[in-house]
This record gives structure tokens, sequence and C-alpha cells, in this order.
């Protein structure tokens, strides 16, 4: 059954590889079933464009919530660390789903996580998803400038521990409100993570967070991927111990908005 709301996301094909590459994509989506990704409903292909069908998350993105930041920007975490703690282990058990799928997402952000009413956190857009069966996919750059992890920037093989790096740059964006090297361009920005990996958590943040999550951070983000822990073994971490309910997730995001 096709609920009353949907989201629909269109493509143009523009020429045959559009086409093979918006392909790959709907299939990425049928394939996933899992309750910590968008549900895909259907798709169809009309006027030159693909037209996807997918669940509505009517409390938007993670990102928007962060746009409503408290106006004091001294105010660290930016939200609550039992929020961060219930929205990262959703976002990590969609991660360990999609890894043990031999896939890796590639573009883990805050504009890539849905949420809806019901206390529910999605992950969004397999538009660089890939499958872990040739070197050369696994050797291209993909994703965003600011959550890239520094073995993605510098084109060295990687796995699905890069979308642990990304996924402990989300966890930094949720502390301080922007994810890392932020403030400079994107080039910049790319040569800092692949030359000093990830920055330290600003200093008027740092003494206001709990260790568990500085640590969370740490691990994550640790610049070298083979010591760097697996979805799975992330999930284990301590910090999640601190999550909130859903029902009081629920309850900050309606108080968030309407203040």
């Amino acid at each position: 059954n096709i609920p009353d709301k949907v989201a629909i996301k269109t493509c143009k094909c523009r020429s045959p590889s559009d086409f093979a590459y918006i392909r790959e994509e709907v299939k990425l989506h049928k394939d996933i079933r899992h309750k910590n990704f968008v549900g895909y409903l259907g798709s169809f292909f009309y006027d030159n464009h693909v037209w996807v069908i997918l669940n509505y998350c009517d409390g938007g993105s993670l990102y928007d919530v962060l746009k409503e930041r408290p106006k004091d920007k001294s105010v660290y975490p930016v939200i609550p660390e039992g929020v961060i703690a219930y929205v990262g282990y959703e976002v990590l058990q969609g991660l360990q789903y999609l890894h043990e799928h031999n896939r890796i997402h590639r573009d883990i952000k805050s504009d890539n996580i849905l949420l809806d009413s019901r206390g529910n956190v999605k992950i969004a857009d397999l538009g660089e998803c890939t499958a872990l069966n040739s070197l050369e996919t696994s050797m291209r750059m993909a994703g965003s400038r600011f959550w890239m992890a520094p073995e993605v920037i510098l084109r060295h093989p990687y796995g699905t521990k890069a979308d642990v790096y990304s996924f402990g740059a989300l966890i930094m964006e949720m502390i301080e409100g922007d994810p890392p090297y932020w403030t400079h361009r994107s080039l910049k920005a790319l040569f800092y993570t692949a030359l000093y990996g990830p920055p330290p958590i600003r200093k008027g943040a740092r003494g206001k967070v709990s260790d568990l999550l500085v640590d969370l951070v740490k691990k994550s983000m640790d610049p070298n991927p083979s010591t760097r822990p697996t979805s799975e073994e992330l999930l284990q971490h301590p910090f999640f111990g601190k999550r909130t309910t859903r029902s009081k997730f629920c309850q900050f995001c309606d108080q968030w908005y309407n203040g």
C-alpha cells in the first residue's frame, strides 16, 4: 500500500550512462530493507526522468535540526548527549547492516540523516553507495568533503571503515553544529584532513562534553583505518548507554522546533 504522503526523487537522464547510474541506485533501494534506511516504494521512467518513490520522513533532516541551534553559540554540545547517542546508535545500526552486505554508503552527513515524528532515524541518498567488489570503485574519491575519510581523499584503497570516519564527523557535527574544518575552503579542508586527520574538538566545547563522547569521536575518526573500529565494534561503545528513549527523542524534536 502507498501511504498518503510520499517523497519523490527525480533524476534526469541525459545519457545512457546516467540511466545506468540511476538504475543502480534504484536497485540498491530495492535490495535494502532495514529500519534505518528510507523505505523504497517504487519507481518509473517518464519524460527522460527516473522518478523514485520513497517513504516520507516528516521530521526533516538532521541538518534541519542543527540549523535551529541555540542562538547562544557558546552552548555545547549543540544537542544533548542523550540525543546524540540515540541518533548515533540508530545510524550505526544502519551502517552495520550495509557493511554486512559488503556495501559502503560513502556520503554519511547530516543532510542524509532523516527523522520522523515517530522517533525513527533513517539513512537516505544511496547515490554514492557502492559494492565492495572491485578495487576500482574502492579507490574512487566519493562523498562530501567535510565528512570524507583521509584514505578516500588520498585515493588509497578503502572499505567500510571510511563510513565509520564519516560517522565520527557526523557526531562532531552534532557536538559543534558544524562538521570538521567547516570554516575552511573546500580544498583546504581536504588537504588538512589528508595531512593532519581530524581537528580536535574545539576548546569551547571540550570541557562541556563527557569523556565517553570524546572517546567515541577519537575512535571513529582514527586517521588510520587499520586501527579504526568497524561499525559493529563501535556499536559496543559505552557512550551509547547514555541514549535517550524514543519518546523523549520525539519530545526533544518537538520542543526544539517549536521552542
